[in-house]
């Protein structure tokens, strides 16, 4: 089900709903020092998010030693965090582009094992 805009949050008595912050559904692919991220389309957008890459690519350089991971993970674009770019402000530039710096990253697996980023 894709999210949709909602004017106001439903009663939480009667739904059960989470919130969708702006950003895109990203698929990390990493082997080795090859990177690629691609869109729930299956669109490659390596390109639009250079910073996530350039961090992924970076994994096995530090104490995880993560040398080929398929990730499923979100890209938050947030005008709420100081020094980046909203989904707003990138609109002009998509689809052929984003690049909004810098990222914070956040990594945990579905247990709740959560990485020093």
């Amino acid at each position: 089900m894709m999210a949709v805009p909602a004017a106001e949050l439903p009663d939480a008595s009667e739904w059960s709903y989470e919130v969708k912050w702006d950003g895109y559904r990203a698929q990390i692919v990493k082997n080795g020092r090859s990177v690629s991220l691609a869109s729930r389309n299956l669109k490659d957008i390596t390109t639009q998010f250079i910073a996530v890459a350039e961090a992924a690519r970076r994994l096995d350089e530090r104490r995880d030693r993560l040398r080929s991971i398929i990730g499923d993970s979100g890209v938050l674009l947030s005008d709420a965090l100081p020094g980046t770019a909203g989904r707003q402000a990138c609109r002009p530039a998509l689809p052929s582009g984003c690049v909004a710096q810098p990222f914070r990253a956040a990594r945990s697996d579905v247990n709740g094992w959560r990485a020093r980023a």
